[in-house]
């Protein structure tokens, strides 16, 4: 049976090219600008890897009015599926928040997988520029491990009233333009791995 990862986030942090990256093919429509291109729920197998399989959100700053709809097509999806093996929180490492879309969306999944939903969970930030950071002085990265996982972790043990979990993963990956896999930078490539290898470990919910 396919690996299922499940990608949530607002418009404009990258779900969709995540989403190609991980099936290294361009099954995820991608925009240029911050308007989404995903206005319903799709899941799309990789054509490489067939064991792999993504489901991709709208943007939940697209909502706009439709959210029942949306949320009803989620689960209707997840539904069809009958597993997920990965949840995946994508934020922008260049403006990154954890909105209260954000949160809403994950109070929102707890409640659809009440059992365990926390030892499934994986923290993505994207547009991640591995030269950049190397020159900041502030350790950024470090600061958002340390700022958004306990926040997470929060709402996930205060909404599933489980006991605070072991960190979740943290992956930071360069998803800027749409390129392939093979032409992104080694750190990315070996990021996407790491996702893929941690999805294919955990027993589906």
């Amino acid at each position: 049976m396919s690996t299922v990862i499940l990608l949530i986030g607002e418009t404009g942090n990258g779900k969709s090219s995540l989403g190609n990256l991980l099936n290294n093919d361009n099954s995820f429509e991608v925009s240029d600008n911050f308007k989404s291109c995903t206005k319903e729920t799709i899941l799309k197998s990789g054509k490489s890897d067939p064991s792999i399989s993504v489901i991709d959100t709208p943007g939940l700053l697209d909502y706009s009015g439709r959210d029942k709809e949306h949320y009803d097509q989620m689960i209707k999806i997840i539904k069809s599926v009958g597993r997920i093996n990965m949840i995946l929180i994508v934020l922008n490492y260049e403006q990154c928040r954890l909105t209260s879309s954000i949160q809403y969306m994950l109070k929102f999944l707890c409640n659809v997988f009440p059992t365990n939903f926390s030892h499934h969970v994986g923290i993505v930030f994207t547009h991640f520029n591995l030269n950049n950071v190397l020159k900041d002085d502030d350790d950024k990265r470090e600061n958002f491990i340390n700022k958004f996982v306990p926040e997470i972790m929060e709402i996930i043990s205060e909404t599933t009233r489980e006991p605070l979990f072991k960190a979740p993963p943290v992956f930071f990956l360069n998803s800027i333009n749409n390129r392939p896999l093979e032409q992104k930078d080694e750190h990315t490539k070996g990021e996407i791995e790491r996702i893929i290898a941690n999805a294919k470990m955990k027993n589906p919910i």
